[in-house]
């Protein structure tokens, strides 16, 4: 009788690590280049119904300084700097402080302080995860 609880349990025990061994496996799977950013959530633009989808830019890092990409969020103006805040009412929102050089571009963006824009720019510094910092090259 004893063999047979003796059995039972070394038959359950196998079972049980065999079925957590199964759920562990580890893929190792390494791409060129991350597919970065992930998409978070769907909005409208107001203007013209457009489906725009909002992207946490969180995981952008120092492999993607110098890439180009166009972010879309909430303008502010503190002194003669700007910052571009992406989807605002986020918890993983990303705040991108923005480098003008150019002097017709900043005068577009101190007309545009307060509203919901989208810029298009080079990714210059991302030490940080929820701070950036991106040259701009053209607003929409």
């Amino acid at each position: 009788m004893k063999r047979f609880i003796y059995l039972g349990l070394i038959i359950s025990a196998v079972l049980m690590v065999s079925s957590c061994a199964s759920k562990c496996k580890k893929t190792d799977s390494v791409d060129s280049k991350p597919t970065v950013p992930e998409v978070q959530n769907e909005t409208f633009k107001k203007d013209n119904n457009k489906k725009n989808l909002l992207i946490n830019y969180s995981f952008l890092n120092e492999k993607n300084v110098g890439e180009t990409l166009s972010v879309t969020g909430n303008l502010s103006q503190n002194g003669n700097g700007f910052t571009l805040i992406s989807d605002p009412d986020s918890k993983s929102r990303v705040s991108f402080i923005l480098e003008v050089t150019d002097s017709e571009l900043k005068k577009k963006l101190q007309s545009l302080a307060g509203e919901t824009v989208t810029v298009t720019g080079e990714l210059t510094e991302a030490n940080s995860t929820w701070t950036k910092k991106l040259k701009v090259l053209k607003i929409e």
